[in-house]
């Protein structure tokens, strides 16, 4: 199939409305060349190099009642379609030589994103069945690395990824929570800003400082990491002011929930008042056990004796 790009647009467009009459939880059946075709542009980095990849350029909420497990995400980049231009052909490891002449092609489908209809992400594959390897996609087969950027895969199920010769997973501004992703302990892990509760890094240990505050560091900054079983050591000289203490309180109570503290764990509000409430409760208990025994003897004395 081949359409013009207005064309195409009004197809997806289309689409969309359609799958509003859809109800929830249910998903449709697409033809897969044509699912693929409207999900991915693919453009030529480097003709001399024949370097390709597939760009996610349609996503969304709507997707979900789409049948998407059978589309291939192969050589897909998660990381080329986010907002930073700059860093993409600079701080990334894309060279020039491999972006050759494809800036302004890139910068269009980029302006040409629906932001707010992503809830923010420039890609949106939450909450659907699609089956992405994040072991095969662009950035891995062609640099070893895995990069996610902008992206939203809440919910996925990423439980069955292959990372041997992965030497990087760098995720930013990205929401990966639920999605049973494993990320072995021998693989560097940079996180920024980013929601990856639930997932399992129990294997991992960082520095309370820079988790919170911005130092470059591979801290998993800014990171919600709830119920991730990160261990994460502490050290009060860093905290000797108000304000890093207000960010302290606020990290133990919306992001370190699950997590272990100088080898304590973090609870939630609710954890703690049902500790509280259970203390409480066998508080009362023994305390009436206690009275129970006191009456009896009492009691006991009280009884006439035997002459």
């Amino acid at each position: 199939m081949q359409l013009s790009k207005v064309a195409k647009d009004e197809l997806r467009k289309k689409i969309e409305e359609e799958l509003k009459d859809v109800p929830e939880r249910q998903r449709i059946q697409l033809d897969k060349d044509i699912l693929e075709y409207l999900l991915f542009e693919e453009i030529i980095l480097n003709k001399e190099k024949n370097i390709k990849v597939k760009l996610p350029v349609w996503s969304g909420e709507f997707l979900r009642k789409i049948d998407l497990s059978q589309v291939d995400f192969t050589n897909v980049s998660w990381d080329i379609l986010s907002n930073d231009m700059v860093a993409t052909f600079t701080c990334r490891p894309y060279s020039n030589d491999i972006m050759l002449d494809v800036k302004g092609k890139l910068e269009k489908l980029i302006l040409s994103i629906d932001i707010l209809k992503n809830k923010g992400y420039c890609v949106n594959f939450s909450g659907t069945n699609a089956r992405i390897n994040l072991d095969q996609s662009f950035e891995a087969l062609e640099f070893n690395i895995v990069r996610v950027m902008d992206c939203n895969f809440s919910g996925l199920d990423l439980s069955n990824q292959d990372f041997t010769g992965i030497d990087l997973i760098h995720i930013e501004d990205s929401d990966i929570s639920d999605t049973e992703l494993y990320i072995p302990d021998n693989i560097e892990l940079y996180g920024y800003r980013s929601n990856l509760a639930n997932i399992n890094l129990s294997n991992r240990t960082i520095d309370i400082y820079e988790s919170i505050f911005d130092c470059g560091g591979q801290n998993l900054e800014r990171c919600n990491l709830t119920n991730s079983g990160v261990k994460i050591n502490l050290n009060g000289n860093w905290f000797a002011n108000a304000k890093t203490n207000e960010e302290l309180v606020d990290a133990m109570e919306t992001k370190w929930v699950g997590c272990y503290v100088n080898g304590k764990k973090v609870f939630s509000s609710k954890e703690k008042n049902a500790v509280a409430t259970e203390k409480k409760e066998e508080y009362e208990k023994m305390k009436a056990e206690k009275f129970n025994s006191v009456l009896g003897s009492i009691e006991e004395q009280k009884k006439p004796r035997a002459k």
